[in-house]
């Protein structure tokens, strides 16, 4: 696939890094977020695209690259954008610059938006649950 450049959607930079946290801590529960802190996100800052508007984070997507699989990790955009789509345009950064043909990604079942949203951008439903545990 043709590698697409968009100009509104840009890679992470070092200095993003702090706010990209702060930012996907409004959508996530941050006992979901312990992949990353901000030392983890400047060794994956080539896997993260980001969208500003008047230079504050509005959307971001984070993968990794694991074996011959990339991992969609989190995608999340605001609600009151200037543009639409930003979601669409993340996701399709992430497809054309993957290193691999194979692109995974886990949703939370309840979660029905972006469940339509990934279906509609061609990803399959396969049926795998995932049940995650701690020990604190």
């Amino acid at each position: 696939m043709k590698k697409i450049n968009c100009d509104f959607i840009s890679q992470a930079k070092l200095q993003d890094m702090d706010e990209i946290i702060a930012f996907f801590k409004h959508f996530f529960d941050p006992n979901y977020l312990f992949l990353f802190d901000a030392k983890e996100l400047e060794n994956l800052k080539q896997n993260i695209f980001i969208y500003k508007e008047q230079n504050k984070i509005c959307g971001a997507l984070i993968y990794r690259d694991s074996f011959s699989v990339n991992f969609l990790e989190f995608l999340a955009i605001k609600s009151d954008l200037k543009y639409k789509n930003i979601a669409f345009a993340l996701l399709l950064n992430y497809i054309t610059n993957s290193k691999h043909p194979l692109l995974k990604l886990f949703v939370d079942e309840k979660n029905e938006k972006a469940i339509k949203f990934y279906k509609r951008s061609g990803f399959s439903f396969n049926d795998t649950i995932l049940k995650f545990y701690r020990n604190f």
